[in-house]
């Protein structure tokens, strides 16, 4: 579950966003070599949610998968978000 690696050649997998350039300039500053994959996400649904899907998002890099692969339960994310916290660990969110 490694999500940045001592290689010379590093990969990281950024979210879709707006400043993806800004923000692979700066990495590939930073770490002098790299390759940036951007991959593309799913949109929530309403306002409210954006933290769920950043946790969720991240989650499923912590597991070695692709967020861009999985569509996530929105409706089920919450409840989930709460139990992973009350037990103290973190586990893929549900997805449809």
């Amino acid at each position: 579950m490694k999500l940045l690696t001592t290689t010379p050649l590093l990969s990281i997998q950024i979210l879709h966003s707006r400043s993806d350039i800004g923000l692979q300039d700066l990495l590939c500053m930073l770490l002098q070599h790299c390759a940036i994959e951007v991959v593309k996400s799913q949109k929530k649904v309403g306002g409210k949610d954006c933290g769920l899907f950043a946790i969720g998002n991240a989650t499923t890099l912590c597991c070695d998968k692709i967020p861009g692969m999985i569509v996530f339960n929105q409706d089920k994310m919450r409840s989930h978000l709460l139990e992973c916290i009350e037990k103290g660990t973190f586990a893929l969110f549900p997805s449809a």
